[in-house]
């Protein structure tokens, strides 16, 4: 097997890479998002439940209260899965950084290989030729 051709599979490899490393990214990122539009829900039912003016019974007050409670607790308790899907989010974006560029890297030395391989063939064909002495 030639040197291009290994360079060639190693560059299919790192494009795979890549793109597991981007794909795992984009689900990090889903991740991240969907917890933060739990938590915005959270805050915005709590919101809604404020009391407002007008007559409330005691019993629709204090079940208010409680639930209000509950999603507040909700809420704090959210904050360290949402911390924590944020930091998954950067290493997903580092690593998808870094397997691009083994990827381009991966790119260049096959490049570099088939130009090698190219001067090496112009050499051999060049030291095939017969000599020729110029007529006098």
């Amino acid at each position: 097997m030639t040197l291009s051709k290994r360079r060639s599979r190693i560059v299919r490899v790192r494009t795979i890479e890549h793109r597991i490393a981007a794909m795992k990214q984009t689900l990090a990122e889903q991740r991240f998002c969907e917890l933060v539009g739990v938590a915005r829900r959270l805050e915005d039912l709590r919101a809604s439940l404020a009391p407002r003016a007008g007559p409330i019974d005691g019993g629709s007050f204090q079940a208010m209260g409680e639930l209000r409670n509950r999603l507040g607790r909700a809420e704090a308790e959210l904050s360290t899965p949402i911390r924590r899907a944020g930091t998954a989010q950067e290493e997903a974006a580092s690593l998808r950084l870094r397997a691009r560029a083994r990827e381009e890297g991966a790119e260049k030395l096959r490049g570099r290989a088939a130009r090698m391989e190219e001067q090496q063939t112009a050499l051999r064909l060049d030291a095939n030729r017969p000599f020729r002495s110029p007529k006098e």
